[in-house]
């Protein structure tokens, strides 16, 4: 049985108050330098809801992310637009941060000062439609992310300013329907995306569909394709260790699906249990959990694989082969002592050893562990959001 015992969250709650500033009533992304921002903070205001940390103060933080927003709607944290990601631009970040501070404000009850004046291209069919194609698709995962961003904001702006949004967010969806596909159940457009990369995109679009009310199509086949990611440490990253993104992606995945159908049910069951003792695995002695641990050096993994393990990579031997190496190599690296880095989205801030603790993956590992366990029953004090977000679970 999966549940959060009273000693898991007494523990988190200490890792929160060891990230707790007490010169700037804030929350730091990592114990292991200064790293207040708009993201340590959303992270930090996110899990408590979720725990329901009501002895946590918050106001400050809470100020912060309100002091973040600019005059078009859009939230900015000096501090990460002066540390440039690895991975995205200006423009995405910026999304993400106000994805991220609406989020944790909404879960506080606090508005926003100004209307999400940037969103207004995005109220146009026409718009959307140029938009959504051009998108590139070849990278699920990657732009699955904006279209979350932008159906976020259009619900938002419906909800909180009587905006006439939702019917454009209802074409998004439309338009994702159309293109979904029927042998995996995930959204493979361009055609040459891997199952796991879909998987991931997946789990940026399905919990809008649950939040408005809305069919959701191939259930059955994402669930098998789900479980079909599941690795023999019991997590779903390719990367051997797991990952707080991927695992907590293939959890949220299956969980939705099942409550759509009783399709594979014992598996599902079977998949949490092991994934859920495998997450635990990634706590630390300070009670926070990290993103990932350096891989295991493993010889069956340079070996031929089971069609099972195939089917991750479209059926190329050698895409398999490719990827283990890589991990293997990382194995091999780690067991001399060196350290691999983590960083959120690419951003110099939040950078820190693989395996250390940090806030957000804290927060995903919790929010794993909280919806495998709403699903085997567990009746632990979980409060999920009402709004449409990560933190959203029927």
């Amino acid at each position: 049985m999966v549940s959060i015992s009273d000693e898991l969250r007494g523990s988190v709650r200490e890792y929160l108050w060891h990230l707790f500033d007490k010169s700037t009533f804030e929350f730091h992304f990592t114990s292991l330098h200064p790293s207040i921002s708009l993201l340590s903070n959303s992270f930090a205001l996110l899990l408590s809801s979720l725990l329901q940390f009501e002895d946590i103060p918050k106001e400050r933080a809470l100020s912060a992310l309100l002091k973040c927003q600019g005059p078009n709607g859009l939230f900015s944290d000096p501090k990460l637009d002066a540390d440039r990601s690895h991975y995205h631009d200006a423009a995405y970040v910026k999304l993400q941060q106000t994805f991220l501070a609406l989020s944790a404000l909404e879960e506080h009850s606090l508005e926003p000062v100004h209307p999400l004046v940037f969103l207004e291209p995005y109220k146009n069919e026409e718009f959307l439609t140029h938009w959504l194609t051009t998108l590139a698709w070849k990278d699920p995962w990657l732009v699955s992310n904006s279209v979350m961003f932008i159906l976020k904001f259009l619900i938002f702006e419906h909800e909180h300013r009587g905006a006439e949004c939702l019917p454009f967010a209802g074409f998004i969806l439309d338009w994702l329907d159309r293109n979904q596909d029927p042998v995996t159940g995930f959204w493979n457009i361009a055609g040459t995306a891997d199952l796991h990369n879909q998987l991931a995109a997946a789990y940026h679009f399905l919990f809008y569909y649950d939040y408005l009310s809305r069919p959701l199509h191939y259930c059955k086949q994402m669930i098998d394709s789900a479980l079909a990611l599941q690795f023999d440490t019991g997590l779903f990253s390719p990367y051997a260790s797991g990952g707080a993104c991927d695992d907590l992606d293939a959890i949220d995945v299956l969980a939705r699906c099942a409550k759509r159908t009783e399709h594979r049910r014992d598996d599902i069951d079977a998949a949490f249990e092991r994934a859920a003792a495998a997450i635990l695995g990634h706590q630390n002695a300070d009670g926070g959990f990290c993103y990932s641990r350096a891989p295991a050096f493993r010889v069956h993994r340079l070996f031929p694989p089971n069609l099972r393990s195939l089917r991750r990579y479209k059926g190329s031997l050698a895409k398999y082969w490719l990827q283990n190496f890589k991990w293997q190599a990382k194995a091999l690296v780690a067991m001399t002592g060196r350290s691999e880095k983590w960083s959120f989205s690419g951003l110099p801030l939040s950078e820190i050893p693989m395996g250390s603790s940090d806030i957000f993956s804290t927060y995903f590992r919790m929010l794993s562990l909280a919806i495998a366990g709403t699903h085997l029953g567990d009746t632990s004090t979980i409060r999920f959001s009402q709004f449409a977000g990560f933190n959203f679970l029927t």
